[in-house]
């Protein structure tokens, strides 16, 4: 799913029989369904004999597997699907268009046309440690993303998760971020 972006072909649609596509239904259908699935050339999974489609189960429960057939099968998926995207597109839309108007200068934004958040990033004077205590007390909760750097990070910032929270909420959130900043110096 992609909010805002050009279409990007999978690789999987790009790199022919050698790729495999794996993916699952947990960001898409329900966040506790922990099914998944992986695409493959027929050559790369092997097959037991007399076996027409080859099929490889995990230990999720047969009942859980069942549904999301089921679900698949009587076509609601695209429908979902469509649904989901339409929200997605509407939060990503109301997150840029807030950003553009709340934010002090010198704090920039990706605009990843894909996802569900986006990453903010603000000028090195602003201590993230401090930032996050100030929003705390504030009931804004931000999470640093030190640890997906390999050593010091090339970026003061972190994620906005567009997706979570409706728009107002998420705005709301926004402004108090924006007035913290302007309080410490932006």
């Amino acid at each position: 799913m992609q909010s805002g972006g050009e279409f990007r072909a999978m690789l999987r649609a790009l790199g022919g029989e050698h790729v495999l596509y794996v993916n699952s239904f947990t960001k898409k259908l329900l966040p506790s369904l922990r099914v998944g699935f992986v695409v493959a050339h027929r050559s790369l999974v092997p097959s037991p004999p007399g076996d027409e489609a080859p099929v490889r189960r995990s230990a999720n429960a047969w009942i859980t597997e069942a549904t999301v057939a089921e679900f698949l099968a009587r076509g609601y998926y695209d429908t979902h699907l469509a649904h989901v995207q339409r929200e997605l597109d509407a939060r990503y839309t109301a997150c840029l268009a807030a950003l553009a108007e709340l934010m002090p200068d010198g704090v920039r934004w990706t605009t990843p046309g894909g996802g569900p958040t986006l990453w903010l990033d603000l000028p090195r004077a602003i201590e993230l440690g401090a930032l996050e205590e100030r929003l705390a007390l504030r009931d804004v909760f931000i999470e640093r993303q030190n640890a997906a750097f390999l050593g010091e990070p090339h970026l003061n910032g972190f994620r906005v998760s567009y997706a979570f929270h409706r728009p107002e909420r998420l705005r709301r959130g926004l402004e108090i971020l924006a007035d913290e900043l302007r309080k410490m110096g932006l």
